[in-house]
């Protein structure tokens, strides 16, 4: 009878050891397993979530009916508006034809010259670049675009040594924008006392953000036609 309470009592005590480790094993892959799925889809989309809102709530100054110009970084000083106005194209657009119109509007005396070289900047005290590039306007020109950007160098160059007020008209919106037209628009935006820009060419925040690192006062102006409100002001 012992013998067979003895055999009972093994039995159990190993059916009692089974079901214990049968739990254990159940157990740990749970304790692993929730972490691993629960957190990190979570934090990656708060991640996105975040950015997503960053960029949203950024928008690029515009103008519109009732801001048709938009001033920013400051007033500039007419005082640097010095007598003897010149006009010339860096990139040989049409451009330049518009920017003349608007000195005639503003009912100043001026030389045009679309080659402006840089020794004929004598008694030049401003001078108004229309920036951005044709093609059709470079390749009737016969000039390269490697030339035009030399004479914008030699251009920059005289106009720090002399003296003269440099003032960039971004007329053509993106029409004058994309890899040819920015090479030379890089170059006049260095260059620059004052930009006046129509907004359209902007949408990227191309020049706001150029002006606002370098400290350069710009008007953002809703059309060409608009133009004509600041660059009269230069002379009143």
């Amino acid at each position: 009878m012992k013998k067979f309470i003895a055999v009972l009592l093994a039995a159990l005590m190993v059916l009692g050891v089974a079901a214990c480790g049968g739990s254990d094993a159940s157990q740990a892959p749970a304790d692993t397993q929730a972490p691993a799925d629960t957190q990190a889809p979570a934090d990656t989309q708060a991640a996105d979530d975040t950015q997503s809102a960053a960029d949203a709530a950024y928008v690029y100054p515009a103008c519109d009916d009732a801001n048709p110009t938009l001033e920013l970084n400051g007033t500039f000083d007419k005082a640097l508006v010095k007598e003897g106005y010149a006009v010339t194209s860096i990139g040989q657009s049409a451009d330049i034809d518009v920017a003349a119109k608007l000195l005639d509007k503003a009912g100043v005396t001026y030389t045009s010259d679309t080659h402006l070289a840089a020794d004929a900047l004598d008694g030049v005290g401003t001078l108004f670049i229309a920036a951005g590039a044709s093609t059709k306007g470079l390749g009737q020109a016969g000039i390269s675009a490697d030339e035009e950007i030399a004479r914008a160098n030699d251009i920059f160059k005289a106009c720090d040594e002399k003296g003269i007020t440099v003032i960039m008209l971004h007329l053509g919106g993106s029409a004058r924008r994309g890899s040819l037209s920015d090479q030379f628009t890089d170059l006049v935006m260095a260059a620059s006392d004052y930009m006046i820009v129509v907004e359209e060419g902007n949408q990227d925040g191309y020049f706001t953000d150029f002006a606002a690192a370098n400290n350069i006062p710009l008007v953002l102006v809703k059309s060409m036609s608009t133009a004509t409100t600041p660059v009269s002001a230069l002379f009143n």
